[in-house]
């Protein structure tokens, strides 16, 4: 990972560079166990993206994240 996505400091890096704020959102990140299999090549990219999307909807994240934090320009990490 490059040094300045860490964590600690993308916050700042994306202030700094961006002028965007920092929101961490969990609902949208894919699960542990997701990335593993992914990373240790046990299904493709398009498996992963399946299985994502099933995720998301199992989370039911569009009825969970108000429409209204995408007003401004955004981008998902």
């Amino acid at each position: 990972m490059a040094g300045f996505a860490k964590a600690q400091d993308l916050p700042f890096f994306l202030r700094e560079l961006c002028g965007a704020e920092y929101l961490h959102e969990p609902l949208l990140a894919p699960a542990e166990d997701l990335f593993q299999d992914y990373r240790k090549k046990a299904i493709d990219w398009h498996r992963f993206e399946e299985r994502f999307l099933e995720l998301l909807a199992e989370r039911q994240v569009e009825k969970r994240l108000s429409p209204a934090l995408f007003d401004v320009p955004t981008v998902l990490l």
